[in-house]
């Protein structure tokens, strides 16, 4: 079911340094243009290492994320979202992280949490150790500098 390989994109995409341990291994996919991976070899990747069940987390949950999720799913590939790992926009006028959380509820086939995650990887040997900790002070340093604009 779960392959242990990790896709990350070159542009634009710095992985903090909790996250890097053990990365050496991790497959590099062309980076996307807007939103979606349709611009990308993301779909071909997944599909030449026989992938078919894709974990998604990701720092514009209500653009990038949900689009990648949207776009997997067209695909035919089974997608659950991590939402401890995931951040949106917050402004004046809503909160991007909460609308996207109903979209994950209607469009995935689970969403859980970083903790579930591990749980649910933790049979295997994971690439890189999860630290959810990491994921929240992160989520809050973006969530906080949004309220400032």
């Amino acid at each position: 079911m779960l392959k242990h390989k990790m896709f990350f994109t070159t542009f634009g995409c710095e992985i903090i340094a909790e996250l890097k341990e053990g990365l050496e291994d991790a497959i590099v996919c062309s980076s996307h243009k807007i939103y979606g991976p349709q611009t990308t070899d993301l779909v071909l990747q997944l599909r030449k290492n026989g992938i078919d069940e894709v974990f998604v987390a990701g720092m514009s949950a209500n653009l990038c994320v949900e689009s990648h999720i949207r776009h997997l799913l067209e695909c035919g590939f089974k997608v659950r979202a991590i939402k401890d790992a995931t951040a949106g926009a917050l402004l004046p006028i809503g909160d991007g992280y909460k609308s996207a959380l109903v979209n994950f509820h209607f469009i995935c086939s689970s969403v859980l949490t970083t903790a579930e995650f591990c749980k649910k990887t933790t049979s295997a040997k994971p690439l890189v150790k999860p630290h959810p900790k990491s994921f929240k002070k992160l989520i809050h340093k973006s969530r906080k500098k949004a309220t400032q604009l």
